[in-house]
């Protein structure tokens, strides 16, 4: 027989006889037989929870990374030039938040930038106008000249802009302007 059997500490006296006691004897394979049971059924609990663990942290860290991750790209197009960039959100947390005001700022870019060529134009068509223009501000003081005033005045920039047009031009002229 090459079953291996547990004797000995299973020696038990038995209750109410007189001196009696009980021997168990049985093999190992059954006496652990409900604990290597136990220990099969916690390590395939314990492989199961750890599967949904992994799944759920996977699904979370796409969720929390691709709105980064197109932030990231987004910031890359603008960095650029293409300021026609968009990102969708959903509102309601910190990268909702960051989309949202990426989103803002692409706008105030685009709109700055629209400013700015328009600004550029204009200066450029009042820089090259033949006719003399000059911008006073509320006080009389001379905000702007193109170079025909300047030619006219026969001053250099520097010594008109931001001077008192008083200076070039009767002040009861320069009152009826700037009022």
């Amino acid at each position: 027989m090459s079953q291996r059997w547990r004797t000995g500490p299973s020696l038990t006296p038995l209750r109410g006889s007189v001196g009696w006691r009980l021997l168990v004897s049985a093999p190992m394979e059954i006496i652990f037989a409900p604990v290597r049971r136990t220990g099969l059924v916690m390590f395939g609990l314990a492989g199961c929870i750890a599967l949904i663990v992994t799944i759920f942290s996977l699904h979370i860290s796409r969720r929390v990374s691709r709105p980064i991750l197109e932030i990231s790209r987004a910031s890359v197009e603008v960095a650029k030039g293409d300021l026609r960039q968009e990102i969708r959100y959903s509102p309601g947390d910190e990268i909702g938040l960051l989309a949202k005001n990426f989103n803002q700022m692409t706008r105030d870019l685009r709109e700055q930038r629209t400013q700015l060529t328009d600004k550029q134009y204009v200066d450029s068509i009042l820089e090259n106008m033949s006719e003399a223009l000059l911008v006073l501000g509320a006080g009389g003081e001379i905000k702007t000249a193109n170079k025909a005033a300047l030619h006219l005045l026969k001053c250099p920039p520097e010594a008109c802009i931001g001077h008192d047009a008083n200076a070039f031009f009767p002040e009861d002229l320069v009152r009826q302007v700037v009022e």
